[in-house]
């Protein structure tokens, strides 16, 4: 069984989206076989390629020519599935089904939610048309998709109250074991906050530096595109606050931190910093967003903080040793890759007995 693989160009710095798109591709190559995954990667969704393909009603960011392109490629490697990531190419999915070819929409957040939060702080028209175009494109996807994944059982709830639709399966960010943690030599104590130049991290670490870094008695580690952004290159900082900015390898980032902290106070899906430092059995101070798709003892992996005097009050109590054992603990039950490909080795199973089904009562 073939599969066309279809998602936005990866970055060369794997955050956020792009690494739950590189750990989905990586498990369809191991089930399938490398061969019998056929990528195809979107460009970059410019304004101008957005308002094109709004007014010839085309998946979002897409041209009318683009998806005939796809859906050609799909026929010509006779591809059974295609896996689409992001809830946002309902268009696309629509003309995939029509060719008899299923679709699995892997939504990493539910995008409406995202930009309608967007729109409220930013209050432009511009804003409010990005709203409008992804609402109009995650229905049509939603309504066009086979199977509908989300990252958490929120997620799922809320694409029920916005589209009418549960998700499917629920799939949450997962990660790599790793090896050897508690022979990691420490320079430095620092706690850190990994981000990207994505709304919801420049909102969350501006407001810390603003709020609670002066409070704290270490240093503030911060490392990632976010450090580029406008609104936190002007942001006076105190003497414990590092802008460390694009880090190539973040292991020993990791590694030698106290603990990580997750400010984050808007947004949708799940945390790939959350999973990521329960993978380094690191302490983590985060709010009620930042710990979404995970149910535990938040005091016992750090602690769930919803303001400044909470994030002082745990951070500067940090009572753990650099290694949380709970944490580790968390991430091997629930998050670690050996557990998520199993989700996925359920899912092509279950297409893959369905396609079956279907052809051999076409024959008879």
């Amino acid at each position: 069984m073939r599969l066309l693989y279809i998602a936005p160009k990866f970055e060369s710095n794997s955050f956020g989206g792009d690494y739950v798109c590189k750990r989905n591709l990586r498990f369809l190559k191991s089930i399938l076989g490398e061969e019998n995954v056929i990528e195809y990667h979107l460009k970059k969704s410019s304004l101008k390629r957005v308002i094109i393909s709004s007014f010839s009603a085309c998946s979002y960011g897409m041209s009318r020519d683009e998806e005939k392109r796809i859906i050609k490629m799909a026929l010509a490697n006779d591809c059974r599935i295609a896996f689409i990531e992001l809830s946002l190419r309902g268009n696309l999915a629509q003309l995939l089904l029509r060719n008899s070819i299923r679709t699995i929409t892997f939504a990493h957040n539910v995008e409406s939610q995202l930009y309608k939060h967007r729109h409220i702080h930013a209050k432009t028209l511009i804003s409010y048309f990005q709203y409008r175009i992804i609402r109009w494109n995650e229905r049509k996807a939603i309504n066009n998709t086979t199977k509908l994944i989300t990252l958490t059982e929120r997620d799922s709830l809320e694409m029920r109250k916005a589209y009418n639709r549960d998700a499917d399966m629920i799939i949450p960010i997962s990660t790599s074991i790793k090896k050897d943690l508690f022979a990691t030599s420490h320079n430095d104590d620092y706690f850190l906050f990994v981000g990207s130049d994505f709304f919801p991290n420049v909102e969350g670490i501006a407001w810390f530096i603003k709020n609670v870094a002066p409070y704290i008695n270490h240093e503030i580690w911060v490392v990632g595109s976010c450090c580029y952004n406008n609104a936190i290159k002007k942001l006076p900082l105190t003497s414990n606050v590092r802008l460390k900015g694009y880090i190539p390898d973040l292991d020993m980032c990791y590694r030698n931190a106290l603990a990580v902290i997750a400010p984050i106070f808007s947004g949708s899906g799940m945390k790939t910093k959350t999973i990521e430092a329960l993978s380094y059995g690191k302490s983590i101070f985060g709010t009620t967003e930042a710990f979404v798709g995970i149910e535990t003892d938040f005091a016992r992996i750090g602690g769930e903080c919803n303001n400044a005097a909470e994030f002082i009050e745990k951070m500067n109590s940090l009572a753990y040793e650099r290694i949380n054992s709970y944490s580790i603990q968390l991430f091997l039950k629930y998050f670690s890759d050996i557990i998520a490909k199993k989700h996925f080795d359920n899912l092509i199973a279950s297409l893959n007995n369905s396609i079956m089904i279907n052809t051999s009562f076409i024959k008879k």
